[in-house]
């Protein structure tokens, strides 16, 4: 007497995990650039703009249009994405600076801070929503 089990349910299931498995690089770059999204929408939205009166020749936002996220790069330890401001004074507003005279100190406006603690609270749960939406679209 023979008994035999139908394993094409098993196989079938372990096939689409071995196609997940494929794509998890994807997943982990599309969480990644989400994040890195999230990061520089709140540091431009908490970065100020300069106000200047009318004829002066001088227009505000530089420093607002100087944000920018990098490429994606894959690292010995994972992937690796920036958000950066190049404009060559967001330090001294990203952490507050002595005044010329050296006689007072200007506050910081913390804009790059302040969005990557408010993103870093929500990584978990970006990261588990990509991650259940490869799971969806097996």
């Amino acid at each position: 007497m023979n008994s035999g089990i139908d394993v094409s349910g098993f196989i079938s299931y372990r096939n689409q995990l071995q196609s997940l498995t494929d794509k998890i690089d994807d997943i982990f770059i599309q969480a990644l650039y989400e994040i890195a999204q999230r990061e520089l929408r709140i540091a431009k939205k908490n970065t100020p703009v300069g106000d200047y009166p009318d004829g002066s020749g001088k227009v505000g936002g530089t420093l607002r249009r100087g944000w920018a996220i990098t490429d994606i790069t894959k690292t010995e330890d994972g992937y690796l994405i920036k958000v950066k401001n190049d404009v060559d004074y967001a330090s001294y507003v990203e952490f507050g600076h002595r005044t010329r005279d050296h006689a007072k100190w200007v506050d910081g406006y913390f804009m790059m801070t302040i969005a990557e603690s408010k993103v870093k609270a929500k990584i978990d749960e970006i990261v588990e929503r990509h991650i259940q939406e490869a799971f969806k679209n097996l």
